[in-house]
């Protein structure tokens, strides 16, 4: 659509968006539990898939104290300094892993970013032993992530969901231990959905 001597996107792209987003089966069984997540803590959660080696964020809500930061239904993340992209890294083949890294680089967002692929693979390790990811001021100074995958019962992963927590909410072990128990029950519930609906 022309703009002036400028040329902008028509806002009928929002409808095919709509369209593309209501025809995938994750956004359909995830969106309750999302919302209810963002509801009962207070914070931001956030529901992605992966695509082309990027996270793609599906659906977002806004609790009543949430920070609000810039992603938006659509945005693209980068997977190796994000609580969602970790989650998601630590349940794929190694070699697909290293094909994601080769292509996109491990660029420092943020001075706690993980720039070294050894480091990373540590990370992807301890990720996938404990069933979820941490991004420590990786990618926002200031906030701190939790990141759960969604898994098939194959165990492939489709997707992940995450809080964003400004990290004086989040400086105990114990603040840390229930958003990873109230996170984790969330990304059970939407497994159990994509099984069974």
């Amino acid at each position: 659509m022309k703009d002036g001597d400028a040329y902008r996107l028509s806002l009928k792209f929002l409808n095919v968006g709509g369209i593309l987003r209501h025809d995938e089966p994750l956004y359909e069984a995830a969106k309750p539990n999302v919302d209810e997540l963002a509801a009962e803590t207070g914070e931001l959660a956030t529901l992605a898939t992966h695509e082309r080696g990027l996270a793609v964020v599906l659906h977002r809500a806004k609790g009543e104290n949430a920070v609000d930061i810039d992603t938006h239904v659509g945005s693209q993340v980068t997977l190796h300094n994000s609580a969602l992209g970790k989650a998601t890294l630590a349940h794929l083949p190694d070699e697909r892993i290293e094909g994601i890294l080769d292509h996109r680089g491990l660029p420092a967002i943020t001075e706690n970013t993980i720039t070294d692929r050894a480091e990373l693979f540590d990370e992807l390790d301890r990720t996938a032993a404990r069933g979820h990811a941490f991004d420590d001021e990786e990618n926002w100074r200031g906030l701190r992530c939790i990141g759960a995958p969604i898994l098939t019962e194959a165990g492939a992963v489709v997707g992940a969901i995450s809080l964003s927590v400004p990290k004086n909410r989040i400086d105990s072990d114990e603040d840390r231990e229930a958003y990873v128990s109230q996170i984790k029950n969330v990304a059970n519930l939407i497994e159990l959905r994509l099984t069974y609906s």
